[in-house]
Order: C-alpha cells, then structure tokens, then sequence
C-alpha cells in the first residue's frame, strides 16, 4: 500500500488524456475565443486611443451593421467568459495535483513566468492590446491570495513603497495598492488571527477596515475644513471612509463559516463595483456644468504695433 501510494505521489507531470478533458469548458472556451477574435479584428483596423469611444463615426452598410453587432453583443462580454474560464483551469489544475499528491505551486509559477514573457514580448513587439500579461498579472494574484506569506508581503510592500518614492517611479504605487488589496483579501478568506483592544475582540481583517475607515474620516473632515483643500477629494474620501467602516463592522459579525467566506467575498466585491460606478456615474451626470470663462481679448505680443483709427478733430 505504502509502495502504491509514494508511486502516485511522485508521478511526473504530462499533458490531460483526451479522456480525462471537460468538453463542457473546451465548448465555452472556444466560443469566447470566437467573441474575442471578433473585437480584436475591430480593434485591429483602430488606433488604440479610440478603442472604448463606441462606434466610428462615418460607417454605412454593412460596415455599420457589423460595428453595432461587435459594441452591443461582443465588447466587454467574452473576455469576462475567458477570465473565469483561466480561474477554473487554476482550479481545476491546483485539485488534480492534490489529488495526485504531487507539487503544484512550482509548475503553476513557471507557467505564470512563461505566460508573463510570452505577453510581454506580444505587447512590445506586435500589438498593443495584448492581455495575456494581465492574465499572467492575475494568476500571480491568485498565489499569493492562497499561498502568500505575510512576512515577504510585507517586505515587498515596504520596497516597492520605497521605489515608488523615488520621482520618476511614482507608478509603482499602482503595483503597491494591487499588492494590498490581495494581501487584505488573503486574510479575509485564510487568517484566524483577532485584535483585541479594550476588551473587545475583532478579526484582523475587520480591524484593518475599521482603521482605514477612521483614518479616511479623519482625512475627510480635515478636507472639509479647510478652505483650500482640493474639493474633487472630499466626496470620495467621505463615501469610501464610511464604507469601510460599514464593512468592518458587517465583516466581523459575518466573519462565520468560514465555508462561506468566498462566496461573501465575491458577492461583497461585485456590490462595491457595482455600487461605487453607479454613485460615480449619477455624480458626473448631477454635477452642474462648470461656467465658461468670458472671451478675453487677445493681447498683442511685446514690441509689435497696435494698429489705431485716425482720429478726427470735431472742431476743425
């Protein structure tokens, strides 16, 4: 028995039997990847600042047709489709490994890093629209979401809040806030670990929200007080302050089963997204149009002459 099972645990990796394939996920997969080749021969024929602008101007015919069909039945559906299909291939590669007794982390990263490369060398070398390093982006999230260590988190953080310091590199606090935001979700879905302060007892993850919300709050009364705050900061500030402390205390009195923490997760981050777009959306459209500047007359450069009426002596 012993013999049998140290013979699975060591069995080699080698491409899925025809078999052992989900024809279910094969059939979906290649009816996104019809979708997605039909917005990319689109996107092929524009420059990349007019994707996401809607339907060319000037279109008749056919070419028309086809550009409604792609903006209303294609944009922004099957790539949606092809993303949870690349999380269920992650699942479904991460429970046949553990079935099968052998290491999935080190394939699962070389994969990641190959992916990463190939996506790279396709968005400098041929095309600008490619979203397979985002893909690659994703599954690394994915690891330190189930895999991650808060030590080396935490290290990476301080480092890359450091390089974002750094004048020209002020981008990499885009990478700083993707980092926290799984880093805070891992906990919420892995950590036991509670905060105890005054006698009461919180998870770490709600105590985390709660401290932020504070933080904003306190940030968003300063922004209200004074006269020369910048004033597009204080309603964001104000909403997300008092969302995460609505979500602090929601957090820590549902916390429990832990068998339903994903499911939680998932549906709290579609009603933020959901929540947060159509709070932003109903503000642009209430906000009251900004006046226009009064024409100002143009005034002549220095040195060059004014060209003047001639002016005429009423008493000649």
């Amino acid at each position: 028995m012993e013999a049998d099972i140290s013979s699975t645990r060591i069995e080699s990796l080698a491409p899925v039997a025809a078999t052992e394939r989900i024809q279910a996920l094969d059939v979906v997969r290649g009816f996104a990847l019809v979708g997605i080749f039909l917005m990319n021969v689109e996107f092929f024929n524009r420059i990349m600042s007019g994707i996401g602008e809607g339907m060319p101007l000037g279109l008749t015919g056919i070419d028309w047709y086809a550009s409604w069909f792609v903006t209303y039945f294609v944009q922004g559906k099957f790539w949606t489709i092809f993303s949870m299909l690349f999380g269920m291939g992650f699942a479904v590669m991460l429970i046949r490994a553990e079935r099968a007794g052998r290491s999935f982390t080190a394939p699962y990263l070389r994969r990641i890093l190959a992916l990463a490369v190939f996506g790279a060398a396709h968005y400098i070398f041929i095309w600008g629209g490619d979203i397979l390093f985002s893909y690659a982006v994703a599954a690394g999230a994915l690891m330190i979401l189930f895999y991650g260590k808060w030590k080396p988190i935490v290290l990476a953080l301080l480092v890359l809040i450091g390089i974002g310091l750094i004048p020209a590199l002020n981008d990499v606090f885009a990478i700083v806030a993707g980092l926290a935001f799984v880093s805070l979700v891992a906990v919420f879905l892995r950590s036991e670990r509670r905060v105890t302060f005054r006698g009461r007892s919180m998870p770490l993850f709600s105590f985390i929200l709660l401290l932020l919300g504070v933080i904003g709050a306190i940030a968003a009364i300063v922004l209200w007080m004074l006269p020369n705050a910048p004033k597009d900061a204080r309603g964001p500030t104000t909403i997300f302050s008092i969302f995460f402390i609505i979500l602090a205390l929601l957090s820590a009195k549902y916390r429990d089963p832990p068998e339903l923490r994903a499911l939680r997760l998932g549906a709290t981050l579609y009603l933020f997204m959901a929540i947060s777009m159509t709070i932003g959306g109903a503000a642009q459209y209430l906000r009251p149009e900004e006046p226009i500047p009064p024409a100002t007359a143009a005034v002549p450069a220095s040195g060059a002459k004014v060209a003047t009426a001639p002016v005429v002596d009423a008493a000649r």
